[in-house]
């Protein structure tokens, strides 16, 4: 993908706050990534360590919300920010 991916998720829900923050405390430049940037992992999930159905992206919809991505189809669906349920999960890039 020409990107550097952490190759584990967060392992729990989270919400995108906090989402943000652990991708921060990686350091080196972490960060959430664009919805274009986690469909282009589509087809290799054997290479990550994936333990959710839909990832946070960096891709507000309005102050409230933000597109999460789900990651078995490239389907796009914007949430609350505050969601942090059990299928919630972070996978950074730099």
């Amino acid at each position: 993908t020409g990107r550097q991916w952490i190759k584990t998720d967060n392992g729990a829900g989270i919400n995108w706050n906090d989402a943000g923050n652990w991708c921060w405390q990686k350091g080196g430049g972490f960060r959430l990534p664009s919805p274009e940037e986690l469909r282009s992992l589509m087809g290799r999930p054997k290479v990550f360590h994936l333990t959710g159905e839909f990832y946070w992206t960096n891709l507000p919809y309005s102050y409230f919300q933000t597109f999460v991505l789900q990651i078995d189809n490239g389907m796009r669906f914007r949430t609350d920010n505050d969601i942090d349920g059990a299928n919630y999960r972070v996978l950074c890039t730099r």
